[in-house]
């Protein structure tokens, strides 16, 4: 490949994910507001929740469902409080996407216990 086209190739990814991120920062954080603030929001909620001895272990495969869930359910609210329709899934598939990660996090706990019998 010459470097012109890797270059224009590099420009074009670029663009179409600048595309993407702005769309996520509609439907994930506030008008106005940090780009980064989900982010910020997820890592308060962390602390939180680990200070009442409720932490995420996001080390364990059932932790990063519900991380995900707690993710999902933020970008509802924000949704919802702003009152814009979203850029990216629908509202309604964001609730279904929520309630597979709930799905998901049970999964994870029954192959836990299910691998815990085959030892």
């Amino acid at each position: 490949m010459k470097i012109e086209d890797a270059i224009k190739l590099e420009e074009e990814a670029h663009q179409r994910k600048m595309k993407i991120r702005g769309k996520k920062a509609h439907d994930y954080a506030k008008k106005d507001a940090d780009c980064l603030s989900n982010f910020k929001v997820m890592a308060e909620l962390q602390a939180v929740l680990k200070k009442y001895g409720y932490e995420i272990p996001t080390d364990k495969p059932h932790g990063v469902a519900f991380w995900h869930l707690l993710h999902k359910i933020i970008r509802i609210l924000n949704l919802i409080n702003e009152g814009k329709p979203p850029e990216n899934e629908s509202l309604i598939d964001t609730f279904d996407d929520a309630s597979n990660y709930i799905d998901l996090a049970k999964e994870c706990l029954i192959d836990i216990e299910k691998e815990k019998l085959n030892k």
